[in-house]
Protein backbone atom coordinates (compact mmCIF):
# COMPACT_ATOMS: atom_id res chain seq x y z
CA UNK A 1 0.00 0.00 0.00
CA UNK A 2 1.48 3.55 -0.89
CA UNK A 3 1.14 6.50 1.46
CA UNK A 4 -2.53 7.53 1.97
CA UNK A 5 -4.72 9.41 4.19
CA UNK A 6 -6.75 8.06 7.21
CA UNK A 7 -9.97 8.52 4.89
CA UNK A 8 -8.08 6.36 2.04
CA UNK A 9 -7.20 4.06 4.17
CA UNK A 10 -10.56 3.49 6.22
CA UNK A 11 -12.48 3.33 2.48
CA UNK A 12 -10.26 0.22 2.20
CA UNK A 13 -11.63 -1.59 4.43
CA UNK A 14 -14.20 -4.30 4.35
CA UNK A 15 -15.83 -6.70 5.84
CA UNK A 16 -13.69 -9.68 4.05
CA UNK A 17 -10.63 -8.06 5.25
CA UNK A 18 -11.45 -7.61 8.90
CA UNK A 19 -12.98 -11.03 8.72
CA UNK A 20 -9.73 -13.07 7.53
CA UNK A 21 -7.61 -11.76 10.23
CA UNK A 22 -5.14 -10.93 7.73
CA UNK A 23 -4.45 -7.96 10.30
CA UNK A 24 -3.60 -10.47 12.99
CA UNK A 25 -0.08 -12.74 13.82
CA UNK A 26 -0.33 -15.50 16.84
CA UNK A 27 2.72 -15.28 18.98
CA UNK A 28 2.68 -19.10 17.92
CA UNK A 29 2.57 -18.37 14.30
CA UNK A 30 5.30 -15.36 14.47
CA UNK A 31 7.56 -17.59 16.37
CA UNK A 32 7.46 -20.57 14.36
CA UNK A 33 7.87 -18.59 11.14
CA UNK A 34 11.21 -17.11 13.14
CA UNK A 35 12.09 -21.21 13.75
CA UNK A 36 11.89 -21.66 10.12
CA UNK A 37 14.39 -19.17 9.07
CA UNK A 38 11.93 -16.10 7.99
CA UNK A 39 13.06 -12.92 8.36
CA UNK A 40 10.20 -11.10 10.96
CA UNK A 41 10.39 -8.33 13.44
CA UNK A 42 9.48 -7.70 16.38
CA UNK A 43 7.95 -3.89 16.79
CA UNK A 44 7.69 -3.58 20.16
CA UNK A 45 6.09 -0.02 20.99
CA UNK A 46 5.42 -0.09 25.12
CA UNK A 47 6.75 2.62 26.51
CA UNK A 48 10.44 2.25 28.05
CA UNK A 49 9.21 2.34 31.99
CA UNK A 50 7.54 -0.69 30.64
CA UNK A 51 10.26 -2.40 28.77
CA UNK A 52 12.59 -1.50 31.72
CA UNK A 53 10.92 -4.89 33.35
CA UNK A 54 10.95 -7.24 30.32
CA UNK A 55 12.55 -6.64 26.70
CA UNK A 56 13.10 -9.11 23.79
CA UNK A 57 16.08 -9.33 21.98
CA UNK A 58 16.46 -8.36 18.80
CA UNK A 59 13.82 -6.46 18.73
CA UNK A 60 13.34 -2.81 17.41
CA UNK A 61 11.68 -0.45 20.27
CA UNK A 62 9.85 2.30 19.28
CA UNK A 63 7.66 3.77 22.12
CA UNK A 64 3.68 4.64 20.41
CA UNK A 65 4.24 7.89 21.00
CA UNK A 66 7.82 8.08 19.05
CA UNK A 67 6.08 6.31 15.86
CA UNK A 68 5.22 9.90 14.14
CA UNK A 69 9.31 10.91 14.48
CA UNK A 70 10.26 7.10 13.49
CA UNK A 71 8.41 4.94 11.33
CA UNK A 72 11.01 4.58 8.66
CA UNK A 73 13.20 3.02 10.32
CA UNK A 74 10.20 -0.32 9.90
CA UNK A 75 11.32 -2.12 7.03
CA UNK A 76 8.08 -3.16 4.65
CA UNK A 77 10.00 -6.02 3.30
CA UNK A 78 9.20 -8.92 5.99
CA UNK A 79 6.30 -9.54 8.58
CA UNK A 80 6.17 -7.25 11.36
CA UNK A 81 4.51 -8.24 14.30
CA UNK A 82 3.50 -5.29 16.80
CA UNK A 83 3.78 -5.70 20.31
CA UNK A 84 2.10 -3.75 23.32
CA UNK A 85 0.71 -4.96 26.73
CA UNK A 86 -2.40 -6.37 25.20
CA UNK A 87 -3.20 -5.41 21.27
CA UNK A 88 -4.76 -2.13 21.76
CA UNK A 89 -1.91 0.07 21.08
CA UNK A 90 -1.15 -2.51 18.72
CA UNK A 91 -3.98 -1.60 16.86
CA UNK A 92 -3.35 1.90 16.98
CA UNK A 93 0.40 1.57 15.29
CA UNK A 94 -1.12 -0.58 12.82
CA UNK A 95 -3.76 1.13 11.47
CA UNK A 96 -0.96 4.34 11.56
CA UNK A 97 1.81 1.83 9.99
CA UNK A 98 -0.86 0.73 7.15
CA UNK A 99 -1.86 4.68 6.93
CA UNK A 100 2.00 5.64 5.82
CA UNK A 101 1.97 2.49 3.43
CA UNK A 102 3.83 -0.03 5.02
CA UNK A 103 1.55 -3.18 4.36
CA UNK A 104 3.27 -6.03 6.08
CA UNK A 105 2.68 -5.13 9.42
CA UNK A 106 0.50 -7.02 11.80
CA UNK A 107 -0.90 -7.69 15.57
CA UNK A 108 0.58 -9.32 17.48
CA UNK A 109 -2.50 -11.28 19.40
CA UNK A 110 -2.67 -10.83 23.13
CA UNK A 111 0.50 -8.58 23.89
CA UNK A 112 3.21 -9.60 26.09
CA UNK A 113 1.58 -12.17 28.26
CA UNK A 114 0.48 -14.69 24.70
CA UNK A 115 4.22 -14.28 23.85
CA UNK A 116 5.73 -15.05 26.99
CA UNK A 117 3.11 -18.13 26.97
CA UNK A 118 4.96 -19.51 23.75
CA UNK A 119 8.57 -18.83 24.89
CA UNK A 120 9.59 -22.66 26.38
CA UNK A 121 13.05 -23.79 27.25
CA UNK A 122 12.51 -25.87 24.11
CA UNK A 123 11.41 -23.02 21.99
CA UNK A 124 14.19 -20.26 22.92
CA UNK A 125 16.61 -23.08 22.51
CA UNK A 126 15.86 -23.86 19.16
CA UNK A 127 15.32 -19.95 18.31
CA UNK A 128 18.59 -19.71 20.05
CA UNK A 129 20.61 -22.51 17.82
CA UNK A 130 19.79 -21.03 14.13
CA UNK A 131 21.19 -17.56 15.59
CA UNK A 132 24.49 -18.83 16.25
Amino acid sequence: MKQSNFDDWIRSLSLERWSSGQHNISPEDFLDRLQQGETCLLLDIRFSEEQNYLTFPQSLTIPLNDLPNRWQEIPDDQLVAILCGSGQRATVAYTYLQTMGLSHVRILKGGVAMLVQQLSPGRINALLAQNR
